[in-house]
């Protein structure tokens, strides 16, 4: 993410803020670089990427506890 262009974020989100500091710091391109952010075709075409990049695990994190649509992201994947 720092080579990206990232790191005032990075380095914020590294100091621990509260979630709800940190999500109101980032961008909504820092939003798409980091989060799955679209239809369910290409949210599984992206998830189907990420073991070519070398990745072992994902975290999945819901935008909010209160969300249906969120939730029900969540359950779908």
């Amino acid at each position: 993410m720092i080579e990206d262009g990232f790191g005032e974020i990075v380095r914020f989100a590294c100091s621990r803020p509260h979630p709800r500091d940190l999500l109101a710091a980032m961008t909504d391109k820092s939003v798409v670089a980091i989060g799955i952010v679209d239809s369910e075709s290409v949210r599984r075409k992206i998830l189907q990427q990420y073991p070519q990049t070398g990745a072992d695990e994902l975290c999945l994190v819901p935008a909010t506890a209160t969300d249906r649509e969120g939730a029900r992201s969540l359950e779908r994947l």
